[in-house]
Order: C-alpha cells, then sequence, then structure tokens
C-alpha cells in the first residue's frame, strides 16, 4: 500500500500536470504563446552509443548581462530563467551526418536520446542537428565523443566544489541563484587549473549538480569566461515531477546519473565534491559498488566536515578507495 507521503506526491504531480495543459491551452486560445525555442546541451558518446540532450521551450527572451545593470535587471533575467515554459511531448527529429533519428520529448520537454554514432566518428566534439517537429534543424547540439584511451573520466559536482556559492546559507544560496551573473560570479581560486590539468585536453570531466536546468546557459557563460574545461552538465528538474518536488527532497538524483555514467562510460573516475552536501555519500556508495571504477575520491572542505563524511570514508576505506578531504584546488 502507498504511503501517505507517496499518495500526496502523486497527487501533486497530477494537480501540476493538469494545470499545465490547462494553462498552455488557455495561452494558444488567447494568442499569448511564444515561439518555440531548442536549448541544446551538451551529450556525450563511448564505446559507439551517444546520449543526445537538449529541451524545448517558449522563447521567453532572457536579457544578456550588460556591466552595471544592477539588481532590477538581474532579477529580470532570473525570473525569465527560471519562468519556463516547456513544450512537452512534442516530435522531434535528430540528424548526425547522413542518419536521422525521430522520438517525442518528455512532459518537461526534454530530449534524452541514446543512439548509434555514425561509422567514422573520431573522438572529440561534434555537432548533431536537433529541430522540432518538420522545421530545419532548430539547434545544434555538441556531443563529446570519449576517446577510449582514456585513463579516467572526471566527475564534479559545481555549487562549492568549483563555484564558491556557500549553499549551507539559504540567503547566500538565493542571492547566488537571482542577483549574480557570470560577471560576479567566481569559482574557487586555482579551480580552473586543477581542471584542466585533470582533464588534460583528452579526459572527459562531467558537472554534476543539483542546480535546475534553467541555469545551465548561464554556468555554461561562467565557465568558459574563466576558462573551465567544457564537459557535459548534468542537472536537474526543479518543481513536481513523478519522482518529487526540487528543490527539496535532498540530491538521490545524482546517485542515477552516478549509475547512467557508469553504466555509458566505461573507464574509471575520480568523483570530486563538498562537504556541505551529500557528494561524500553518494560518491562512497558508488565506490563500494564498482570499486574497480572509482579511482579517487576528492572532498573540497567548505567548513563542515560531519557524520556523513566520516561514514563515506569509512566506506572508501572498506572499498579500497582512496577518499581525500582537501582545504583548497592546490590541495
Amino acid at each position: 500500500m502507498p504511503s501517505l507521503a507517496a499518495t500526496v506526491q502523486h497527487a501533486l504531480y497530477r494537480v501540476d500536470r493538469g494545470w499545465g495543459r490547462a494553462y498552455r491551452r488557455a495561452r494558444r486560445r488567447l494568442g499569448l504563446s511564444r515561439p518555440a525555442r531548442l536549448a541544446p546541451y551538451r551529450g556525450y558518446a563511448f564505446g559507439g552509443r551517444a546520449r543526445i540532450l537538449a529541451r524545448a521551450l517558449e522563447d521567453r527572451g532572457v536579457p544578456e548581462p550588460i556591466e552595471g545593470a544592477g539588481v532590477r535587471r538581474a532579477l529580470l533575467a532570473s525570473w525569465k530563467r527560471y519562468a519556463t515554459l516547456e513544450i512537452p511531448e512534442a516530435p522531434v527529429q535528430v540528424g548526425w551526418d547522413d542518419a536521422r533519428w525521430t522520438t517525442r520529448l518528455d512532459e518537461e520537454g526534454h530530449l534524452d536520446l541514446t543512439l548509434p554514432v555514425p561509422e567514422g566518428i573520431a573522438p572529440g566534439w561534434h555537432r548533431v542537428q536537433v529541430s522540432l517537429r518538420d522545421r530545419p534543424a532548430d539547434a545544434e547540439a555538441e556531443v563529446l565523443v570519449i576517446d577510449e584511451a582514456a585513463r579516467f573520466a572526471v566527475v564534479t559536482d559545481i555549487d562549492d566544489t568549483v563555484i564558491d556559492t556557500n549553499v549551507r546559507h539559504p540567503l547566500d544560496r538565493m542571492a547566488a541563484l537571482f542577483l549574480t551573473d557570470t560577471r560576479t560570479r567566481l569559482p574557487f581560486e586555482g579551480a580552473s587549473a586543477l581542471y584542466r590539468a585533470l582533464t588534460g585536453g583528452r579526459r572527459p570531466l562531467f558537472y554534476l549538480s543539483s542546480s535546475p536546468w534553467n541555469l545551465y546557459e548561464h554556468l555554461d557563460a561562467l565557465f568558459d569566461r574563466h576558462e573551465l574545461p567544457r564537459g557535459p552538465m548534468l542537472l536537474r528538474e526543479w518543481g513536481i515531477s513523478r519522482s518529487g518536488v526540487a528543490p527539496l527532497g535532498g540530491h538521490a538524483h545524482k546517485a542515477e546519473k552516478l549509475e547512467q555514467l557508469f553504466d555509458h562510460v566505461a573507464l574509471p573516475f575520480v568523483l570530486i565534491g563538498d562537504s556541505g552536501q551529500e557528494d561524500a555519500r553518494h560518491y562512497s556508495v558508488a565506490a563500494e559498488r564498482w570499486p574497480d571504477r572509482v579511482k579517487a575520491i576528492v572532498i573540497r572542505d567548505v567548513g563542515v566536515i560531519g557524520r556523513g563524511v566520516r561514514e563515506a570514508e569509512e566506506r572508501a576505506r572498506r572499498a579500497d578507495v582512496p577518499l581525500f578531504v582537501v582545504k583548497d584546488s592546490h590541495a
């Protein structure tokens, strides 16, 4: 028998889905719908299989950051970035070289398609055409074809691991999400050099975060500005879904995405996170499950070394996987 929490969650999900459908119908009838746009996300390929990622949304015209624009413009950009209007379950076509695939977006407007890599594709970054319905190519999604000779892959959290956002304090976290832009948010000192050294130009880097997909383009611009290596970003959906209500409910989605990566990319991994959330626990559980696939776990100490980190150290020790707790990028 379902628990009370599961029953309430299912009811919330059904109400949210029904409201979304009614709202979209009303907008269409009133002529308020905006043109669709496809937001391409970076995907990855290994062993002849590629994962293609994108999302279809109504184009709300998020304003570009302007030097000295102030809080008002930042809040407007944040409102447009978060108040997305998804285009769910629409047909979409993916083209790579001469090959074509047709599928449908999910109920949140996401494309997450696994397909075979065409013959003759070399390791490195490639572009795949993605089009909505029967229109010409709307966007080009980048795909990293991973060099199978790479010694390992890197997975890193973002908040308080790459960027100093002080996620343990709600007000600081809100300010980081809503009142800053790529010119004012900064990575930790030495982070760019650290990740460039770890990837070495050929090893893949995956950014795994509890930040919402709404921040994808913002984070991408920030990483580019500060010369962090390009890599697929695996974020999560905020709102009411079949699996829960986010950003509430912890970070279990990280464990699910880690499992996807381990199943798809047959390389050892170095896992990097921080002590402020649940990274140490999820990474050490992965080490217990795949002890031969985890080369090391590195946890940035953000001032909280609690029971979860100590338990993670014990799990990693049992799995014979080194776990390091460090103060800074240099360490």
